[in-house]
Order: structure tokens, then sequence, then C-alpha cells
């Protein structure tokens, strides 16, 4: 059969590009809490040394999300480390829980999830279970974000809470998909808390009733596909990786057929094929540059 020599450039995108590698799941956790112990600290698991102190009824219980987890008892409990983020950052937990939190219109009503607030208008944010929904709330002027879908189903569900500087914007997301998003006028550090709460709103006492496992905090804004990845246990996902044919291959035949391993929490993928890498690197849907072969 005649063959032809072809170069060429493949990515599969949604949760990542790829040329003939596994790329890294996006930014990594500025803190990793994966409560898998109790040992008097908080182990944070990312490398870069900000454990957390438990307090109150916090206890180590079998049945998490990914081994162990925290249990909070919803009168006393909480995690305490010193605020590692005031910019642009992301919190991320899986939780499970059948209690309702406390009502309300803003997060510092509900049972606080993540706490770093002060008295008064003020720079700070909060996150927590409003109703059976997921509240964010972020400081001066106040304001929230509150989820459409539950969050209290009495089985394992992912919240993060991201808020974005540059975009002017805090929302949240649910196993992975953004459900709400609104714009918040104050794009300035929220530092006036200096420490951070987990599990408790402990300036007014509203605490979260429930499990809590795998916990991230990120210093950077995560996009869908990157929540998607905080999703995974452990450091990183696993992202769209091994095209085949392999990037830089030679004497490909003309009807190969294009085949990769799927990123983990990949709803779909799109795949760029082309000869220039700038095009391919560059292309989305909104502008396939004639390189966008498949749409997921």
């Amino acid at each position: 059969m005649w063959r032809k020599r072809v170069w060429f450039i493949c990515s599969v995108a949604l949760l990542a590009t790829c040329a003939g590698q596994a790329m890294a799941a996006g930014p990594e956790p500025l803190v990793y809490y994966p409560f898998d112990q109790l040992d008097g600290i908080v182990l944070d698991a990312s490398g870069n040394g900000l454990d957390g102190a438990p307090n109150g009824g916090v206890q180590l219980v079998p049945g998490g999300y990914a081994n162990g987890c925290y249990s909070f008892n919803g009168s006393d409990s909480y995690v305490q480390l010193e605020r590692p983020v005031q910019d642009s950052f992301t919190l991320a937990a899986w939780i499970k829980t059948d209690t309702t939190g406390l009502a309300g219109t803003q997060a510092y009503q509900g049972s606080g999830l993540f706490w770093s607030d002060v008295a008064g208008t003020a720079n700070d944010f909060v996150v927590a279970v409003l109703g059976t929904k997921l509240s964010f709330f972020n400081g001066n002027p106040d304001g929230s974000v509150n989820s459409n879908g539950d969050i209290v189903t009495g089985e394992w569900v992912h919240t993060a809470s991201v808020r974005d500087t540059a975009a002017g914007t805090i929302s949240v997301y649910i196993d992975g998909v953004l459900d709400n998003s609104t714009t918040h006028t104050n794009t300035g550090s929220l530092n006036a808390q200096q420490n951070l709460a987990i599990g408790a709103n402990t300036l007014d006492s509203r605490y979260y009733t429930g499990l809590m496992d795998e916990v991230k905090i990120y210093d950077v804004a995560l996009t869908e596909g990157e929540v998607q990845g905080a999703m995974k246990v452990g450091l990183k996902a696993q992202l769209a990786a091994d095209p085949s044919p392999a990037d830089g291959q030679v004497d490909v035949p003309r009807d190969v057929a294009l085949s990769w391993t799927a990123g983990e929490f990949a709803a779909s993928h799109d795949v760029y094929f082309g000869t220039s890498f700038a095009d391919v690197n560059t292309a989305g849907r909104a502008n396939p540059m004639d390189v966008l072969l498949s749409q997921g």
C-alpha cells in the first residue's frame, strides 16, 4: 500500500492538550488535606508545610470519599490554619451531609465550610452550606453567589468555590460543573481575617455537620476543567494522554485511526489536527483555524 510520510501534531482538548505525552493537570494545590490522619495536627500533603490545627470534636472516621475522612459535629469542631489565599483562589472539598445548613441569603448566615470573616463590612470571605445550597460570600461590598443545585444529599458531593479577580467574578461548582456565577466589584485582597477555619463560621458559631474529605486550596482561579481535575484523589488528575500515532511519528498511513487515553473526568474531547503546532495550540471552537478535526 502506498504511504506518504506525514508529520503531525495532535491536540485533544477539554481537560488537556497533548503532543505525544501526558500533560500535568493544571495548578497544584497550595494546601492539600487528605484528612486521613489526626495526630494533633492536620497534615498538609502538598509539601508546602501549611498544616492545620484540629479544634473541638473533629473526628477521624472510616468511610471517606477516599480512605478516612473528618467528621464535624455541628457544635464545636473545625480545622484552623493561617489564611493562605487572598486574591484569586479556589476552595474545594468533598462533603457528605444530610443535615440542612442554617438559613439565610448570605454565606456567613449558613453553616461554615470555609471561613475567613470579620465583623462588619470588610475584605473577607466565607463558603457555607446555606439551607441545602452551596454559598460563597465575598465582602466589601457584601455579596454571595448561591448554587441552584443541592449539596445536602446524604451522598458525597464535590464543592468548589472560585474567586477570579481578573474576571471580577465569584462562582460555585458542584461535582465539577459550573452551577452559578456572579460579578463582584471588589477585586482587592481579601485579607481582613488572618486565619481560615474549615468546617465552621467561628465568628458567629455556625458549624458544619457532616463528613469532609480531600480538601484542596489553590491560589488561582481554576477553570471548569481544572475543577474537574481537583476532584481526583491526590494532587493531580490524569488528563488526555497517549495520542496514537505519536507526535512526530513518520511513515503514518493516510487512513490511520486517531486514538488517545481519555482524561479522567472528561465528558468529551475536541480533536485538533494539523502540521503547525502554533495553529493547533491556539485554535478553539470559536476560532478553529482549519485544524478542528472533531468536536466532542
